[in-house]
């Protein structure tokens, strides 16, 4: 059974401070690794669904990975069904920009959800991206894309990735190479002109003092219309492309990587530890557009430790080249209320571009459960922050399979 959800709050006096989140997840098949992996989807307040248009780019169908994409019809509310969204799909080649095959025409019913299989081999395309528009119906609509690990007639672990609508340029808050507990951590990248007109993509990167000394760097691409460009591994993009001094594999490197011209979108993974299921193990996250980061505070909410999940919790700075040093001061409360005490407090310094990540925040809080607030100690910045679910107690346990948190900011 399949379906949609919609969750209401009630009595609630600050909108920032609730929300709600899902993972649709799989049982390990590797009973020695255990664990799990799955896609996790945060919901979407309904004044912030689309009404006319919606784009998403990374979809991809290959050896390597295959591609959904998903639309949903959004009542106005629990009792109004409204006029339901009529909906054009049409799928655009990433690799000549041009349009690919006859849109997809769906008629949907009220709060229907309804999901287009490998929706790239329906054009015959392998790299590509869509843009929904709303045709009919008065309703709001959702619409995003999955990218699964595998072909599905070969080696993968079938793991999803989110592709969330309308990715944006803006701070990409973590890219890099890195290992820990027996596992090694790359991030790819899609870089994607969605408009009919050719941009100049440049990439800023800022390397973070949490993976030792290295240099900054910067690069730009031309991107034709309609055309979706991607990387499978950004720290050998950075340093083979742009002579960026990023150190040498197997040497741990990562910073922040601001985008400017292009929508961008990344996705951090892991390899399988069963090689004879092979694949990998992934999250994707978008980048932040000036709009989307924090200035003054924001909200983590739904972290989780125990026995089956680990939670983490990161700071990006988004002023890329202002040396000047802000500090974050960042509380960790067992409950989403501010002037409750908080179970820890820290305090997190960083320049310019920084970033730095706070493993296992809730075990050193001591809660199963909880929430986190990182707000600026004086004045204000431009940042984000974001939690990751990881599957396992501990780093190197079960799949590590981690989900991205965002964050709730509150200007």
């Amino acid at each position: 059974m399949v379906g949609t959800l919609r969750v209401t709050f009630e009595d609630v006096e600050d909108s920032s401070l609730v929300w709600a989140g899902s993972r649709t997840s799989t049982p390990n098949p590797n009973t020695v690794v255990g664990g799990s992996f799955g896609l996790f989807l945060p919901a979407v307040a309904t004044a912030e669904a689309p009404t006319t248009e919606a784009v998403v780019v990374g979809l991809r169908e290959d050896s390597s990975f295959r591609s959904n994409l998903a639309v949903v019809d959004v009542p106005p509310g629990e009792t109004d069904a409204g006029s339901p969204a009529r909906l054009s799909i049409q799928l655009f080649d990433g690799s000549s920009g041009h349009a690919a095959g006859a849109p997809i025409e769906i008629a949907l019913s009220a709060g229907e959800w309804r999901q287009v299989d490998r929706i790239l081999a329906r054009a015959g395309i392998s790299r590509g991206w869509a843009r929904v528009t709303r045709t009919g119906g008065s309703n709001r609509f959702l619409a995003y894309g999955v990218l699964n690990d595998g072909s599905g007639s070969g080696p993968g672990t079938s793991d999803g990735s989110s592709l969330p609508a309308g990715a944006t340029a803006g701070l990409v808050p973590i890219v890099l190479r890195a290992s820990g507990g027996g596992t090694t951590y790359t991030t790819g990248l899609v870089l994607a002109n969605p408009t009919a007109t050719e941009v100049n993509a440049t990439v800023a990167y800022t390397p973070s003092g949490a993976f030792g000394e290295a240099v900054a760097g910067s690069g730009a691409i031309s991107l034709a219309p309609g055309r979706q460009f991607e990387v499978q591994d950004v720290m050998a993009w950075l340093h083979d492309a742009f002579g960026v001094a990023v150190p040498a594999a197997p040497a741990n490197a990562g910073g922040t990587l601001l985008v400017r011209g292009a929508v961008a979108l990344a996705r951090t993974s892991n390899p399988n530890p069963d090689a004879s299921v092979g694949g990998s193990f992934g999250l994707a996250y978008p980048a932040l557009g000036a709009a989307a980061r924090a200035r003054t505070e924001c909200w983590v909410l739904g972290l989780a430790q125990d026995g089956a999940t680990r939670s983490n919790l990161a700071i990006a700075d988004a002023r890329t080249g202002d040396p000047r040093e802000v500090a974050y001061v960042v509380e960790v409360f067992p409950s989403a209320t501010p002037d409750a005490t908080p179970s820890l407090t820290k305090r997190v310094v960083l320049s310019g571009g920084g970033w730095t990540q706070l493993s296992g925040i809730l075990l050193e809080a001591g809660l199963s459960r909880g929430h986190a607030r990182v707000r600026v100690e004086s004045g204000s910045s431009d940042f984000a922050a974001y939690g990751v679910l990881n599957d396992g107690a501990a780093p190197g346990s079960r799949t590590s399979d981690g989900s991205y948190i965002p964050m709730t900011a509150l200007r």
